[in-house]
């Protein structure tokens, strides 16, 4: 049969379902329910046919119908009391071949009432057949077996349910509980021992100057541990001048030693409890009295990313471990000439516990170009590295407020952001991560998300990797004002152009004057003037007739439509030449910062004239021209300043039509969202001065990264990318309280206007140990009866002090330095 067409995500359609009388049987197909409900990992559900919009086939035998999902996956139903049974054949769907595990769940009113073995590719599909009778809210789950969502298609072939009176409803599932709890110091934890909702999967990307890794971790419902990493070495390269040609290496199970206790192969680690802390941290037990503590985490600064295991006897008697492992090597060629990639592990083949004591070992995952020594790896310094890594990044830039949450994923945020310089060719280069993007610098992630941030953190990485993207991408700015590439890739060696013009030229404007701003450094800003200047006239020379700036494409590339002309162009060359007065006159360039104030004031005229528009019955703006949905990026505006459409526009972005139980969809009708549109609209909220609205929705989407189902940390998007956890979005995720709550605005080299957004029932709170302006300086806002108050330290002096009014913004300089 031919997939349904999904005509708008706005309107939902339905299948009509004849009504039979309350004392008969009848059958509801699945598909005939509303699937766009369902929540999965890739994809859009399929209507009688698979996620790809194929015939659903399992092990050569074809359904006319039923659902095509992609693990992971989640539809919810409310049963309405009448149905008694569900029936359904499940499996991977033939389009991905062999590849492809899953694991189906029926899931009642919170109990699981079938599950499927692990499903594979070429499988033959298996029966479900569960008696629902009773049950109010119905969970048709699909978990993606332990290995990683890659190409699982998963198919719910001739679902149907039997039905006695009201016929089941698919119903928008509520957010899940959170599953994780803030632990002790910077951490948080999974009690998996306590949770009855597994089996479970997740990952989390580490990073480290030479090594990455994304871990991906599945717990099944015993309790037992799987474990499949991707180790990523940005400066081993296997494809010369390509923006996703690191060297990467998958690494499964099979990779770890195996281990007898008193001559019997346990099976498997059961886990009791997971930690988050800088590293990943599985606990539980081999057998009845072996304890086990595994630490996974990143060298700080060699190509080895380690698996350090601790083995106790809690028991009263002696037990004999014996262990054993293949050390393996592999060869790859690469344009730097052949890449040895090593997996060792330190374990000793026998050893003799008594009661109490510890068996310590680790399995390194390393490469190097074959011209060069093997790395000798201490495993207890690496580890003490990492961690003193970890606390000396918290050390600087400390949230404090009376929402632990925010503290917490604010000082995740900066070190997910942080770990991921990489130490390339072409210098320090920020990772945005995700498996694919390393060794380079793009002018959204780099440029626009990250840069502006690391001078408050003061990380002297960052800051060097910030001043690197922009050099690079000075290079490029050439006297005929041709665009300028979206990425510069391999190691800074060639460019990425194939997007076109996404309005980079705006981005770079924008991001390296804030930085240059926010830096404090009189050299650097005199270096990097001409490329915001050549920027601010690359965009005046693409003015249209109606005076907003011409981009192909904004960020997003094309994935939905901008016009010929788009608000986020338009906005980011406005913030950029706001900036550029400011920087400016810091540098005694009167004359020109004026004439970017001119230039400012008229875009913001024609942003109003232009974009100003009624969208969905809201006074807010349109995207680009013939724009008639609602749009994420219309935050943009207030982020800039920009508040004549404030109400409206606040009203909109928290509105049904774009709020989603994941932040913003990216546009109305569409449950598409990339978090970087969110995480710019909490800003703009906050700089807007709505805290009364904007904060029960920061605390929930904080509380979803941070705590739920895929954790720690925001993400890039979703369905595309599955969930990925870019870096540069860790950095907008500070700046919303950075920019926004404290509202930091850098006005010159020295100096920052500062407008704080006290929440009404705050009794304080405080920024510790900001770095930015070439100072290291505290401000603390405190609300003395029902007046606010500001104080700015540094080295326990005080730079300012005074009351202020609720929106009042001050002015903050520091004095010359003796």
């Amino acid at each position: 049969m031919i997939c349904k067409l999904i005509v708008s995500m706005l309107t939902l359609h339905s299948f009509a379902v004849v009504a039979a009388p309350p004392s008969s049987t009848h059958h509801v197909p699945l598909s005939s329910l509303e699937l766009l409900y369902a929540r999965q990992g890739w994809g859009k559900p399929g209507y009688d046919c698979s996620v790809e919009s194929r015939p659903l086939t399992v092990a050569g035998r074809r359904y006319d119908q039923g659902f095509g999902t992609h693990a992971p996956s989640e539809l919810s139903l409310d049963l309405n009391g009448g149905s008694e049974r569900f029936t359904a054949q499940v499996g991977v769907d033939d389009e991905v071949g062999r590849k492809g595990s899953v694991e189906f769940m029926v899931e009642g009113d919170g109990n699981v009432l079938w599950r499927s073995p692990v499903m594979r590719g070429g499988m033959t599909a298996v029966k479900a057949d569960v008696d629902v009778r009773g049950v109010k809210h119905l969970i048709l789950r699909v978990a993606d077996g332990g290995d990683g969502m890659e190409y699982d298609h998963a198919d719910w072939g001739d679902a149907m349910f039997r039905v006695v009176g009201e016929p089941p409803v698919a119903v928008k599932a509520p957010p899940p509980p959170p599953r994780w709890e803030l632990g002790k110091g910077v951490s948080t934890i999974w009690s998996v021992n306590n949770d009855t909702r597994l089996p479970q999967s997740d990952f989390i990307e580490q990073g480290g100057l030479r090594v990455g890794q994304v871990v991906r971790y599945s717990i099944d419902a015993r309790r037992a541990l799987s474990v499949h990493r991707s180790v990523v070495w940005p400066g081993l390269r296997t494809i010369p001048n390509d923006t996703h040609g690191s060297l990467i290496q998958e690494y499964t199970d099979d990779v770890v030693p195996t281990i007898m206790v008193d001559g019997t192969a346990p099976d498997g680690i059961i886990v009791n409890r997971v930690v988050l802390d800088g590293s990943l941290t599985f606990e539980g037990t081999l057998g009845s009295d072996i304890a086990v503590v595994r630490r996974i985490f990143p060298s700080p600064t060699a190509r080895t990313a380690l698996d350090v295991w601790v083995l106790r006897n809690g028991g009263h008697r002696f037990h004999t471990i014996e262990t054993g492992f293949a050390p393996r090597v592999q060869r790859v060629v690469g344009p730097y000439g052949t890449n040895i990639l090593e997996t060792a592990c330190t374990a000793p083949t026998r050893q003799v516990l008594s009661p109490g004591q510890e068996m310590h070992f680790a399995v390194l995952f390393s490469a190097r170009l074959e011209v060069e020594p093997a790395e000798k790896i201490d495993v207890e310094a690496e580890d003490a590295a990492r961690c003193a890594y970890v606390a000396g990044l918290q050390r600087a830039l400390r949230l404090e407020t009376p929402v632990p949450e925010f503290d917490r994923a604010f000082a995740f945020c900066k070190l997910r952001v942080a770990e991921s310089i990489n130490a390339t060719r072409g210098g320090l280069m920020l990772a945005p991560g995700g498996l694919r993007y390393y060794a380079a610098a793009w002018c959204n992630d780099n440029v626009e998300y990250a840069g502006p941030f690391f001078p408050f953190l003061g990380d002297a990485h960052g800051n060097q990797a910030s001043l690197n993207t922009y050099r690079l991408f000075q290079t490029y700015m050439k006297p005929d004002y041709g665009r300028i590439p979206s990425s510069i890739i391999a190691e800074g060696t060639d460019h990425f152009s194939a997007a076109g013009d996404r309005g980079d030229a705006a981005m770079y404007a924008y991001g390296c004057a804030r930085f240059c701003l926010a830096f404090g450094d009189q050299a650097v800003a005199e270096e990097l003037w001409p490329a915001i200047a050549w920027s601010l006239e690359y965009c005046r020379r693409h003015l249209t007739p109606e005076g907003v700036v011409a981009s192909d494409s904004d960020e997003l590339e094309r994935r939905l439509p901008a016009g010929n002309a788009n608000l986020s162009t338009a906005c980011l060359y406005y913030g950029g030449l706001r900036a550029a007065v400011d920087l400016g006159r810091a540098l005694g360039r009167n004359d020109e910062a004026d004439d970017y104030a001119r230039r400012a004031d008229a875009m913001a005229e024609n942003i109003e004239t232009y974009f100003g528009s009624t969208v969905s019955g809201f006074d807010t703006y349109r995207y680009y021209a013939g724009n008639d949905v609602l749009r994420s990026w219309i935050c943009l505006p207030l982020c800039m300043g920009l508040m004549d459409r404030r109400d409206a526009t606040i009203d909109a972005l928290f509105s049904p039509q774009l709020w989603t139980d994941d932040g913003l969809a990216s546009q109305e009708g569409d449950r598409s969202f990339w978090d970087r549109s969110t995480l710019y609209g909490f800003r703009g909220a906050l700089q807007a001065g709505e805290t009364r609205k904007a904060l029960p929705f920061l605390t929930a989407y904080t509380r979803r990264r941070l705590l739920g189902e895929h954790v720690p940390y925001p993400v890039e998007a979703w369905p595309e990318g599955d969930q990925r956890q870019l870096s540069s979005e860790c950095a907008l995720y500070c700046r919303i309280f950075t920019e926004g709550l404290f509202g930091i605005l850098p006005t010159g080299l020295d100096r920052f206007r500062c407008t704080p957004r006290l929440p009404k029932d705050w009794p304080r709170m405080a920024l510790r140990s900001i770095r930015a302006f070439g100072h290291d300086f505290d401000i603390i806002v405190e609300r003395h009866n029902n007046q606010l108050h500001l104080k700015v330290t540094e080295a326990g002096r005080i730079v300012l002090e005074r009351d202020f009014s609720d929106g009042e913004s001050i002015e903050v300089r520091f004095p010359e330095r003796e």
